[in-house]
């Protein structure tokens, strides 16, 4: 018979047979573990944090009313020593630590690593603000810059030494809005969905690496990111159902969620044909200078963009061949559950590997394969301020021809791959 747990005091929860702190003080969260299961050090233990943090907020509060910046131990950490305990907090992958040691040091002319951290306001960032304004990138770019700046801030006011903590006060920076700014351009751009015409014509003007990742996107719904790290090892087998799928892991998918990217016809062919050129990585592309097939690192660089605006297809983004996706989903009437599951979208009440069990999957399956058919229907486009085709648009889709795109797919592969890729100049992403 397992032993009564002693009922305990507030401010203390029982975790398992350990008891852990879970205390408010003045709007300031005391948890933690006290590594012990007797009642009596545990509420010294919280007693002591307490204290600790109230002595700590009178100091505050003195400082701020004596108009006092920091006293002198605090001046010594600066914005570097910030960004090292910022990196070990964060458990991430190389690629998403790469990604952030290049936005700080492209922050560094305006926030170099030794500014004393106290020392860093609105103020400090504003000039790295106007110049990204200046260069016309959108909201949404300023605010990844910023929303970092604010997370190691936040980290080093949670840290402390001997009482001290490295910043006294929360940061005041600012996010610009992605809807209402003076500059239009500024907002935040919306998704443009491709009639099956426009999608004919970008992809075959497009290289053979760009090919296959922009039809296998249209198809699945995927990243950019989930198609330059898909790796063989990520595909599973479904034997009951005859297919395969690939699970994207939690560290490389956005959400922090593994991910099932499920393949209808023209998904597994475009998988099957790039069966066994590379051991470990799925799409990849063919260096000019040493002949060898290589992992495809960046979609969407000067060759699309390039290619995009040969066609007349300028205002077209990797991106929107995910938005295509979803959008003509919502078309053939799947539910917003099943879009959302497909697009890797977090659910409530839905943990991820919900849609890994095989009767999710077979519904799963069901849904993408009616992108193998192509469908007509009526779509309005939702970015009204950018009439890129008309606002109320018929797309007379190929309804009775269907694996259209599949025998398109198989064309390609027969006729002229090897062409395309020795005559383009296009061949190394940029």
């Amino acid at each position: 018979m397992q032993k009564k747990r002693p009922k305990l005091p507030a401010g203390l929860i029982w975790r398992g047979d350990i008891i852990h702190m879970k205390k408010r003080v003045n709007n300031e969260d005391i948890s933690g573990s006290t590594k012990t299961d007797q009642v009596k050090k545990a509420v010294v233990i919280l007693e002591g944090k307490i204290v600790a943090a109230r002595t700590m907020q009178e100091r505050m509060k003195h400082m701020k009313l004596h108009n006092i910046a920091a006293p002198s131990e605090m001046l010594e950490k600066t914005y570097g020593d910030a960004v090292k305990l910022f990196y070990s907090k964060k458990q991430h992958t190389d690629k998403w630590r790469k990604t952030i040691k290049n936005m700080i040091q492209k922050m560094s002319w305006c926030l170099p690593l030794d500014t004393p951290l106290n020392s860093i306001y609105q103020s400090t960032v504003e000039p790295f603000v106007r110049s990204m304004k200046a260069n016309g990138n959108k909201a949404t770019a300023i605010n990844h810059y910023t929303k970092l700046v604010g997370e190691i801030l936040n980290v080093a006011c949670k840290k402390e030494e001997n009482g001290v903590p490295w910043r006294n006060r929360p940061h005041n920076l600012e996010s610009e809005s992605t809807t209402k700014n003076a500059d239009p351009k500024m907002n935040a751009r919306k998704g443009y969905v491709l009639s099956w015409e426009e999608q004919d014509r970008l992809l075959d003007a497009l290289p053979e690496h760009l090919y296959f990742t922009a039809l296998y996107s249209l198809n699945t719904g995927a990243r950019m990111s989930e198609m330059t790290e898909l790796r063989w090892s990520w595909e599973i087998k479904f034997p009951t159902l005859n297919i395969s799928a690939f699970r994207i892991p939690a560290e490389y998918h956005k959400n922090g969620k593994p991910k099932l990217v499920v393949l209808n016809s023209i998904a597994s062919e475009i998988v099957e044909e790039n069966r066994g050129r590379h051991p470990e990585h799925v799409f990849t592309y063919l260096d000019r200078n040493t002949h060898e097939l290589r992992p495809i690192k960046r979609l969407g660089g000067t060759a699309f963009q390039r290619i995009r605006k040969t066609v007349g297809l300028g205002h077209v983004v990797f991106h929107d061949f995910r938005t295509t996706f979803s959008t003509r989903l919502g078309g053939y009437d799947v539910s917003k559950d099943t879009i959302s599951i497909l697009m890797g979208h977090t659910i409530a009440g839905v943990t991820a590997d919900y849609a890994f069990r095989t009767t999710i999957v077979e519904s799963l399956v069901a849904a993408v394969d009616n992108l193998v058919e192509r469908k007509t229907f009526t779509f309005v486009q939702a970015n009204e301020s950018l009439c890129r085709t008309k606002v109320g648009q018929t797309f007379n889709f190929i309804s009775d021809a269907k694996n259209e795109a599949s025998k398109s797919l198989k064309r390609l592969v027969k006729n002229g791959r090897d062409e395309r890729i020795r005559t383009s100049d296009h061949t190394t992403p940029s």
